[in-house]
């Protein structure tokens, strides 16, 4: 700014810009643990069928298969709420990216204005 390349309005909304960027990060980092988590779930339950599969009549086994089921109802709850976490991320991501296009959009037709003509 002090060498009179960048004008104070310049410097200004390339901060803000600096800022939403940043709020986008964690947002990336959520939804690639909320990714893994999911991919987990789905791995665990391919388990926990193929162990219900196996499972022969029986006492026994009847009480396993009522843990396995009961285990896959929590994880289809937890797989729920990933969705609507997921749902969530996108949007603000979604939200946050269109502010850093207006933004850049901003800067551009900012510093237009201020270009002199040849």
């Amino acid at each position: 700014m002090s060498s009179g390349y960048i004008d104070e309005r310049v410097a200004q909304g390339a901060r803000e810009i600096i800022v939403l960027r940043e709020r986008l990060a964690p947002l990336n980092q959520e939804e690639a643990r909320l990714k893994d988590e999911k991919a987990q779930l789905f791995k665990d339950q391919e388990r926990i069928r193929a162990n219900i599969e196996s499972l022969k009549s029986g006492a026994s086994q009847r009480d396993l298969a009522e843990r396995f089921v009961a285990k896959l109802n929590e994880q289809e709850d937890r797989l729920e709420a990933i969705g609507r976490e997921m749902e969530r991320v996108t949007r603000e991501k979604k939200e946050t990216q269109a502010e850093v296009n207006r933004k850049l959009q901003e800067l551009v037709f900012t510093k237009d204005l201020g270009t002199p003509s040849p």
